[in-house]
């Protein structure tokens, strides 16, 4: 992220900064059967493990959710280390990995929705006004309707839409 800032001419102070959380990845669908249609067809590459289901691709791992789930379980493994912890595994004037986090070893958790998320769920986009709008835009055209925006998956923060979309 530093050189795609440097590209642009921005400076950003490690010291001063501090990296989102990522955010949970929201699945909704135009219509209700929609989100579990899409479930069907990944059936057989999610496994299971430890009582969650797991879709893994060559980069990441996702932990299947239903809204409202909580899952504990994992909690701790996804929590920075302490700072004492931190001192016995890092190597004494080794700081070319301080402050860096492989985002391809943290679990992304998409969350399925049978219903359309609230706003309070996802306060930053209204997944009714888009799929109302889409609904009236669809009513008018002339043109022959497309699948296309019948499924989102939303997230606020991701670690790279590119290598979530093709890997």
């Amino acid at each position: 992220m530093k050189a795609c800032l440097a590209k642009l001419g921005l400076k950003i102070n490690q010291e001063t900064t501090t990296v989102p959380s990522l955010s949970s990845l929201h699945l909704s669908s135009l219509d209700p059967e929609g989100t579990a249609r899409i479930m069907s067809s990944l059936q057989e590459i999610i496994t299971a493990e430890d009582g969650q289901e797991l879709l893994k691709d060559e980069n990441d791992t996702f932990v299947i959710e239903k809204p409202g789930a909580w899952n504990m379980d994992k909690l701790e493994e996804n929590l920075p280390q302490n700072a004492e912890e931190k001192k016995t595994t890092d190597k004494p004037g080794d700081s070319s990995n301080e402050g860096i986090v492989d985002c391809n070893a943290i679990m992304k958790r998409v969350v399925i929705h049978d219903e359309l998320p609230s706003s309070k769920t996802t306060p930053y986009f209204n997944h009714h006004a888009f799929y109302s709008n889409l609904a009236n835009y669809r009513s008018q055209s002339k043109e022959e309707l497309s699948e296309f925006g019948s499924h989102i998956l939303y997230g606020e923060v991701v670690t790279s839409t590119n290598t979530i979309l093709e890997k």
